[in-house]
């Protein structure tokens, strides 16, 4: 196994942790935001899951490019 090899891998797998947290963040804003719009929770302002959103776009698109270069 190539040292390039070793790399290309370690590109793949971060890409695909990257997604998944993107995707696990989505998941958690989406369950914060229907348990604040049904009243089980209060987080005083619901705004701040906006950025929960955003944050996981930008895993999911940094994962997306991560893979995307190492082929």
């Amino acid at each position: 196994m190539t040292k390039r090899h070793r790399r290309r891998i370690r590109k793949r797998a971060l890409g695909i942790i990257l997604s998944v947290l993107g995707v696990l963040l989505w998941v958690i804003t989406t369950t914060l935001f229907f348990l604040v719009y049904s009243g089980l929770v209060s987080l005083g302002n619901s705004e701040p899951l906006s950025l929960g959103v955003v944050a996981g776009g930008a895993f999911i698109v940094a994962g997306i490019i991560r893979i995307a270069t190492s082929v």
